[in-house]
């Protein structure tokens, strides 16, 4: 936007600005989100002997591991928990964009198992909680953020805890006097608030009155979804063991009916057989009878 439309030069400019986001996505995890150590904190399951992007920041495992990751999460309160930001990157002095991350987090989605997910929402939220000075980010900035983040596959209680915890805020600011409240704020809100894994939070995390109601229904839901599969699975096997014994009576029905034949042939065998015993009796007596006389 610095140089005219027209301008000769425009193409070189386009071509950097590829290489430079190809470069970004290519060292993202290598250089953990260029996030600063004290903030970051390494993915749920990571030792620090195989965390890839530890062993790239040449021997700061120590200070990764000293950060945010090991820090214990404050208790929970009814009022919003503001995060602390501490330290300086590459994103708060505005050299890099969270649009640099669409690309990057697309990727992500392609691999879950990788850790470019989690360093991108470690991204996203300390974004937030700098910008925060006093009024939280507006609710359709902060709805194709939440998009961005993809938090349905976050599975770190930590980062799981901020978000609730930024929209708690997002809440009561809402609801607050002079707010631009509407139904669809209420509702993208919830959708929000929906999109994080609740049951890994403790419950006293949600008694809260800038908790809508319907996300504790919500949460209760997700908790019966297990009893519901393993009741689904249950039924799965008592239809499957009640064909088999309809199977099983079938087959016994038939040796029934062929007992039954064969007792049958048994005693029209053995009827004939005193029929034939009592012919040969008869025989062998009138041949005695002669030989008597």
């Amino acid at each position: 936007s610095r140089f005219p439309a027209q301008w000769a030069g425009s193409h070189v400019l386009w071509r950097l600005q590829h290489v430079g986001a190809r470069l970004f996505s290519a060292a993202f995890v290598l250089q953990c989100g260029f996030l600063p150590h004290a903030f970051l904190a390494l993915p749920p399951g990571t030792d620090d002997g195989d965390a890839t992007c530890v062993e790239a920041a040449g021997g700061v495992a120590d200070d990764v591991l000293g950060g945010r990751g090991a820090q214990e999460l404050p208790p929970c309160r009814p009022e919003p928990w503001v995060v602390p930001v501490s330290g300086t990157c590459l994103w708060d002095e505005g050299l890099l964009q969270i649009e640099l991350l669409r690309p990057t987090l697309d990727r992500g989605r392609a691999a879950p198992e990788e850790p470019i997910l989690h360093f991108g929402r470690q991204v996203i939220m300390r974004h937030l909680w700098f910008t925060f000075e006093g009024a939280y980010a507006a609710i359709p900035e902060l709805v194709c953020l939440w998009e961005l983040a993809c938090w349905p596959l976050c599975e770190d209680p930590r980062l799981i805890r901020e978000a609730f915890e930024y929209l708690k805020g997002t809440c009561r600011e809402l609801r607050g006097c002079g707010a631009r409240w509407c139904p669809q704020h209420e509702q993208s809100l919830f959708q929000m608030f929906a999109a994080l894994d609740l049951s890994r939070l403790p419950c006293q995390a949600l008694l809260s009155p800038w908790v809508p109601p319907q996300v504790q229904m919500v949460r209760l839901w997700m908790q019966q979804q297990p009893a519901e599969h393993w009741h689904a699975e249950l039924q799965q096997e008592v239809a499957t063991a009640a064909e088999h014994l309809k199977s099983i009576k079938l087959e016994c029905s038939k040796l029934t009916n062929k007992l039954n034949i064969v007792e049958q042939r048994t005693v029209i065998n053995k009827s004939q057989i005193n029929d034939a015993i009592g012919i040969i009796g008869d025989v062998q007596r009138k041949r005695r009878e002669p030989a008597a006389a």
